[in-house]
């Protein structure tokens, strides 16, 4: 059992985040809420209202809107009342359509979130991440095939070949390494 829960604006009672919980009690569920907008960073709107609140010494309240039987329920219960809030005009701070994360994030969200990332670079822990996912991986002939194409005669502008040619001056390869790249220009050259 589980339920369908509103975080209410103190100054205006007004409803302003819908959300679900499964097993804590309604104090438990608002307290994580409180705590994650202390730790978070993030730029959600259900957060930044919330330390906004926090700042005046205020937190939101919260009621229970509905109790529903079973997970998947509660999902569906979660959608429906933010559809139908959002319908009679309600200011949700909700970023989803609800049923649990991220899911189906609004064309709006999706360029806010887009617009946060743009220009930032990514931390070399992701990096690293990315590099180690992805080491090994196998990629199919049908793909290699694809990629192949999407770069066939593909022109790169004057500008971009010097910025290229400038990034890897000074650049040297051990004799390993040059050998490998003689072995492998020598085999380009004879399939062709």
């Amino acid at each position: 059992m589980g339920t369908i829960y509103g975080l209410f604006d103190p100054r205006t009672d007004e409803l302003r985040y819908v959300g679900l919980h499964e097993n804590d009690r309604l104090q438990v569920r608002l307290s994580k809420h409180l705590s994650r907008a202390r730790a978070d960073s993030s730029t959600r709107h259900s957060l930044n209202w919330m330390r906004q609140l926090m700042r005046y010494g205020m937190k939101p309240r919260i009621r229970s809107i509905q109790v529903v039987e079973g997970f998947e329920n509660l999902k569906a219960a979660e959608k429906y009342w933010i559809a139908h809030l959002k319908s009679l005009g309600c200011r949700l701070t909700n970023s989803t359509d609800g049923g649990e994360g991220l899911v189906n994030p609004s064309l709006e969200v999706r360029e806010k979130i887009a617009a946060s990332k743009r220009g930032k670079p990514r931390p070399a822990s992701v990096g690293i991440r990315v590099a180690e996912a992805s080491r090994g991986r196998r990629v199919s002939e049908e793909t290699r095939e694809r990629m192949s194409q999407s770069q066939t005669g593909r022109v790169q502008s004057q500008e971009t070949r010097l910025k290229i040619s400038q990034s890897r001056k000074g650049i040297r390869f051990s004799d390993e390494h040059r050998a490998r790249l003689s072995a492998a220009a020598k085999n380009r050259n004879r399939g062709a």
